[in-house]
């Protein structure tokens, strides 16, 4: 890839700070290893060279030989420790399992709602008992688009022996898959045959904060970059002059939805990259969402101009006429479910769910996409391009919002639902400026951008937002309360990227 020009930026460094996939990645490292040195099933060292995890091969002397002790608490407690930056604060745990009971209760991060959904890098606390007992803990290593965990377990699957020593020997760090339907609180997966107590967040984890862009690069193909790691080239080749939609998934990761060079719709992440077979109209950008609870969901106009929506397990034709060119929204939203914002093919900003149709009676610029966010309090939010050249904002609670805020032509808008309470737009000014609009406040950034491309924006935890534009250099460029910097990355002329 060519790289653009630089500008007078901060540059962004990757930060040294433990993240999920930090985690996740450390655990699946190790799938397969014994105790340590102690063990007699697989005795070699573990993925970052030490003998044990922690206190697993605890030295007892029993008829003069040394064993091991009961180490899943040593394993999720080394995994959380050692993990890339080492930031995770591990104060009050030890060698026992209902350890990462208290340590949740004491932090603020227990979680024993049925209605929880894990994320990765969570301990997950089996038949606790009380007074900081419990029979075992493992880690959250990922989570499905199905819904359903991948977990890793250490001393799993050992040799009963009558002894806690014969059994920490003979045992594994095992990968074991949990349903969808067995993965709440209170339920006792098959495979296990224990009951989950809990899930436990660790405290110092990054993943809370930070961001993910996705853009088409000068080369034509799906780059990503992140703050915590910088440009990642997948490889994967997009139609030229499209442009790629990313969502950050409630489990950890993150799934992006693209226009392949082939013309079909596909989408990538943690479960790895799938042609959907469902086939897109030339020009147009597929837009996704990734629900709080697990799962996500994407927006696109097919080649036959109807606007349709697809997961893993279904695709639906909505049999909504789509304007020409133009490209879906879609937000999921607190309550569950999806909504998704477009311009019919007579021109109006229209939004559409499994059970309502609604047309907003706007008139768009033709040719512009809109776009949605949904609140965690309930409610979404619309921002659009009017056919006056207008950014305008409609909701079902507040109908049409004039900003008299002129757009330049043939761009579309942002929005985000912030964490702080409110909205916030971006959008391509009539200058060629980035102008950041809501309830953060309104500011001309004096940012240049790519004439004919649009803006990105995501909420950030700190109440602000960050945004993704491609400059008037051709670079990347992110920008808001999380640092700005030119990421020096070549984007195809006329694209524009997405963030989360």
């Amino acid at each position: 890839m060519i790289l653009a020009p630089a500008a007078a930026y901060i540059t962004a460094a990757p930060a040294s700070a433990t993240t999920t996939n930090d985690i996740a990645s450390l655990a699946l490292a190790n799938i397969g290893k014994g105790a340590g040195w102690c063990s007699t099933v697989n005795s070699s060292n573990n993925s970052l060279g030490g003998n044990a995890f922690g206190g697993s091969c605890t030295y007892t002397t029993v008829n003069g030989s040394g064993y091991g002790e009961y180490w899943c608490s040593d394993f999720a407690k080394w995994v959380w420790q050692n993990a890339s930056g080492g930031t995770i604060n591990i104060s009050g745990l030890t060698a026992g399992s209902g350890s990462f009971y208290t340590y949740g209760s004491n932090n603020g991060t227990l979680h024993t709602s049925t209605s929880y959904v894990p994320r990765v890098g969570d301990a997950i606390v089996f038949n606790y008992t009380g007074g900081g007992v419990a029979d075992h803990v493992g880690l959250v290593a990922a989570v499905n688009p199905d819904g359903s965990i991948q977990t890793a377990n250490g001393d799993f699957g050992g040799a009963s022996g009558g002894s806690e020593a014969y059994w920490a020997d003979t045992s594994r760090v095992e990968a074991v898959n949990i349903s969808a339907s067995e993965r709440t609180v209170g339920s006792t997966p098959t495979y296990i045959g224990m009951t989950i107590s809990a899930y436990v967040t660790p405290v110092g984890l990054t993943s809370s904060s930070g961001f993910e862009s996705a853009f088409q690069a000068n080369n034509t193909d799906l780059f990503t970059y992140s703050s915590s790691s910088g440009p990642a080239d997948t490889g994967e080749g997009m139609m030229k002059g499209t442009s790629p939609s990313i969502a950050a998934l409630a489990g950890g990761g993150h799934e992006i939805a693209f226009q392949a060079n082939n013309g079909d719709l596909y989408v990538t992440g943690p479960s790895g990259l799938i042609n959907t077979q469902e086939g897109m109209m030339a020009g147009t950008s597929p837009a996704i969402a990734a629900s709080p609870n697990g799962g996500y969901e994407v927006a696109f106009q097919a080649n036959t101009g109807n606007l349709f929506t697809w997961t893993p397990s279904s695709v639906v034709n909505t049999s909504e006429g789509m304007m020409k060119g133009s490209s879906p929204g879609i937000a999921a939203l607190a309550g569950g479910g999806y909504e998704v914002a477009f311009q019919a093919n007579t021109g109006n900003l229209f939004t559409w769910s499994p059970s309502s149709l609604v047309n907003t009676q706007d008139a768009m610029m033709i040719g512009t996409s809109p776009s949605i966010a949904a609140s965690s309090s309930g409610g979404y939010q619309v921002a659009f391009q009017t056919n006056a050249g207008d950014l305008y904002t409609w909701s079902p609670s507040t109908n049409t919002v004039t900003t008299t805020q002129g757009m330049k032509a043939g761009t579309s808008p942002a929005i985000a639902a912030l964490t702080s309470g409110g909205y916030e737009e971006a959008f391509q000014a009539n200058s060629g400026n980035l102008i950041l609009w809501g309830s953060s406040g309104n500011a001309d950034t004096g940012q240049g951008m790519m004439a004919g491309t649009s803006p990105a924006i995501t909420a950030q935890p700190n109440g602000g937002s960050e945004e993704a534009f491609e400059a008037n250099t051709g670079s990347l460029i992110v920008w808001g309360s999380s640092g700005n910097a030119n990421t020096t990355q070549g984007m195809l002329s006329g694209t524009s990227p997405s963030i989360a």
